[in-house]
């Protein structure tokens, strides 16, 4: 009785450190990449004299390395060892930031923010969406939630600190002070908390029978799987889009870098309630209902936004855009279980995160491009509310592949 009580307590300690180092994870990929680079794009465009479109790429590539590899990491997570991946992910994620103030062409700025993708690809949210996946039935929406809130607290700390980092002492040794903290920070954590071997889910009472659903092909045939993907891939370069610029915007209205800086991390820091408001929602409704919420949320934000410069209305952007945007990366893993199942979750999941990650590469390019040609991004802004429009009517056109096979 006692043995058995003890290994229970054991399994639920491990539950709360796997989120703990979950929303470490999430932290630090979001911080360093996702809102890091909005602080780099004007002091790029000082120091080197680029435009913000060509700027931008190096973004699109970085999300187009992450989407590629977003496959070959949840395989790898799904047949080897999780923990040697990502740490190897945080080893390159670091290197990329070390060498960053080496630069002196865009096409070193382009492998070295695509190399950054790669590393948070095997040590970003497609191994912490396996890893919650792996050690949660019950409550995996609360748990998907609480790891991946990681991002908005990445944005919410890192972005303030980076920026006034970068406004103090340059971008060059911030980067530098960055990589070192990829490295340093994370890795012991990792090393002692993530066991290479598989656990049966918290709250299973039988270990899940298979099915079709463990076999990929299977999945990629039915329309659900397509068009959660196609989804997800309009949504996300929506807000990504509008995210990875958000500072320059603000800046454009008269802002200063600290304060734009602020309004990225407010938002970053709503999208933080969102990720936990939505995985609350995610285990109580449909996920479908929930996608609906975020992206209606993102279109209340927009329009605000298109309608008013009134600073009020400003601010009630980062609320709205924060809450629906925080929800997405917390909505894709529900929803590819919802539909798919749970066997071979790693494998599926990081197959359509590849589907999406076409979205998260071309998103900021477009805008970017779309901003030096109308040197504004209204239009930028207006195409991403059709797109979150078609996103959201595309997955309530999706099926869960059970209620397929039972027709």
């Amino acid at each position: 009785m006692t043995k058995t009580r003890s290994k229970s307590i054991w399994r639920i300690n491990q539950e709360v450190l796997i989120v703990m180092l979950g929303f470490l994870l999430m932290t630090l990929s979001a911080g360093s990449a996702f809102y890091a680079f909005g602080l780099f794009i004007i002091p790029f465009e000082d120091s080197f004299s680029w435009q913000r479109s060509e700027i931008s790429g190096a973004i699109a590539i970085h999300f187009l390395a992450a989407a590629i590899c977003g496959p070959i990491a949840g395989k790898l997570m799904d047949s080897y060892s999780s923990k040697i991946l990502i740490i190897t992910g945080l080893f390159i994620s670091s290197i990329s930031y070390l060498i960053l103030p080496q630069i002196f062409s865009l096409i070193h700025l382009y492998v070295l923010w695509g190399a950054l993708g790669v590393g948070n690809a095997f040590a970003g949210v497609v191994p912490v969406g396996v890893l919650i996946s792996r050690y949660f039935n019950n409550n995996r929406g609360v748990a998907m939630g609480i790891a991946m809130s990681g991002i908005a607290f990445g944005g919410l700390v890192m972005t303030p600190i980076l920026g006034y980092s970068i406004q103090q002492i340059d971008w060059a040794p911030t980067a530098i002070l960055l990589g070192l903290t990829l490295l340093i920070l994370p890795v012991p954590f990792v090393y002692f908390i993530v066991k290479d071997h598989r656990i049966e889910k918290f709250g299973d009472v039988e270990p899940t029978k298979k099915t079709i659903l463990d076999k990929i092909p299977s999945a990629m045939k039915t329309p659900s799987y397509w068009l959660a993907g196609a989804a997800f891939l309009l949504g996300s370069a929506a807000t990504v889009g509008v995210i990875q610029h958000q500072a320059s915007f603000l800046r454009d209205y008269a802002m200063s870098p600290t304060i734009a800086a602020l309004g990225v991390g407010i938002t970053a820091g709503i999208g933080g309630i969102g990720k936990l408001a939505f995985g609350y929602i995610s285990d109580r409704v449909p996920v479908r209902y929930a996608s609906l919420l975020s992206f209606g949320s993102n279109i209340i934000a927009l329009t605000l936004l298109l309608t008013s410069q009134a600073t009020t209305a400003l601010w009630l952007y980062v609320i709205f855009f924060g809450l629906g945007m925080g929800a997405i990366v917390v909505l894709v893993p529900l929803i590819v279980g919802e539909l798919f199942g749970d066997e071979s979750f790693g494998t599926t999941y990081g197959s359509i995160s590849m589907v999406q990650g076409l979205g998260l590469a071309l998103g900021p390019w477009a805008v970017g491009i779309i901003f030096d040609l109308h040197d504004s991004y209204i239009f930028a802004f207006q195409s991403a509310i059709g797109m979150y429009i078609v996103a959201t009517i595309m997955i309530f056109m999706t099926k869960p592949m059970q209620q397929i096979n039972s027709e």
